[in-house]
């Protein structure tokens, strides 16, 4: 597949020349006296590396290289700049702005093409990290998805098989025990499946937000078998449902990855709601940023769903207005808290 690059240079000789020495390379160029011309070119095409003069009427090369990072479309075009001159200034404000090179006036054929073999390589190893960490992700969605599905099915099934083959053989108390583990293998399937539901819908219409006058009061019916205190209290304005959904999921995870008789601690201003607890599953201090699928230290927490709790608090608060952060600190505490 041919390379096409776009050669931005006002100088109509020197324009000419490289265009000769690209096409005589075989790169197909496609070339524009200014910055407003490169831009408008670059929009109708799709170009492997653009190769711009510096000191340009009506746009210079550093406006056109800020307007090309500005868009994600072009994130990973390689850039490489012309000039008869630098200061150590401006190479460092190119740099920063995610210039490949610099090529000095007159322009050398051997380093005109040495430069293009360069950033191009780097492009394509940057395209392949890419690539490997979108594939890294999704098999790893694939994974914990397959693993969280199938594990409470699984034990289902068994207890089933086991209940079949052996009911007249067991006493009520154990047949009580084993539909009790069955019916929890059964929410877990549902809880899971729910959540892969709410994922997919995540991006539907508008929070229906009404006045919850008191936060408190909704945490207290959630947590009086917990024997958890609440402290303050704050009113809001969200869709029910989603803060229904919001504090199971915070107030389950506290509890659920807390050590055994260790109690999360619950705090209500007017202008946040928190959640800490003592934690042993992430091990590294510093904000946490929900993701889907997002699981750690497996080795040590098993049974951890499908890790899309968190991932979707944070969604349907931003959909209500509200800020979740989320956090461990050094003493291996975890937070989160909730922000207006």
């Amino acid at each position: 597949m041919t390379t096409k690059i776009l050669l931005i240079e006002d100088e109509d000789d020197l324009r000419f020349n490289i265009e000769e020495i690209l096409q005589l390379n075989d790169f197909d160029v496609c070339t524009a006296s200014n910055g407003v011309e490169g831009l408008a070119l670059l929009h109708n095409n799709d170009f492997d590396l653009i190769i711009s003069d510096i000191m340009m009427p009506m746009m210079d090369g550093y406006q056109v290289l800020e307007y090309v990072r500005a868009n994600p479309r072009w994130a990973n075009l390689p850039m490489v700049f012309l000039t008869a001159k630098v200061e150590q200034a401006d190479l460092r404000r190119g740099m920063e702005l995610g210039a490949e090179d610099y090529l000095y006036k007159p322009v050398m054929s051997k380093d005109l093409l040495n430069s293009i073999q360069t950033v191009l390589k780097k492009k394509e190893q940057r395209e392949n990290l890419i690539v490997e960490s979108v594939q890294t992700a999704l098999q790893q969605e694939r994974n914990v998805k397959y693993h969280e599905l199938r594990t409470p099915l699984f034990g289902l099934m068994t207890l089933i098989e086991y209940l079949n083959g052996s009911f007249y053989d067991i006493d009520d108390d154990q047949k009580k025990y084993l539909l009790q583990k069955a019916e929890q293998s059964i929410q877990r399937l549902d809880s899971s499946l729910a959540k892969l539901n709410r994922m997919h819908n995540i991006h539907d219409p508008i929070a229906n937000k009404v006045h919850i006058p008191s936060l408190k009061n909704i945490v207290l019916q959630k947590v009086h078998n917990h024997h958890l205190e609440v402290n303050g209290d704050m009113d809001l304005y969200m869709d029910k449902n989603h803060l229904e959904f919001i504090l199971d999921e915070l107030l389950d995870n506290a509890t659920k990855f807390s050590p055994q008789n260790v109690v999360p601690i619950i705090s209500i201003s007017k202008n946040f709601f928190q959640i800490s607890n003592v934690q042993e599953i992430i091990t590294e201090a510093g904000e946490i940023i929900p993701k889907p699928f997002m699981q750690m230290n497996r080795e040590y927490h098993e049974q951890q769903g499908l890790g899309l709790g968190l991932y979707l608090a944070h969604e349907y608060l931003n959909k209500n207005d509200y800020v979740l952060k989320a956090w461990l600190d050094e003493s291996k505490i975890f937070h989160v808290k909730i922000t207006p």
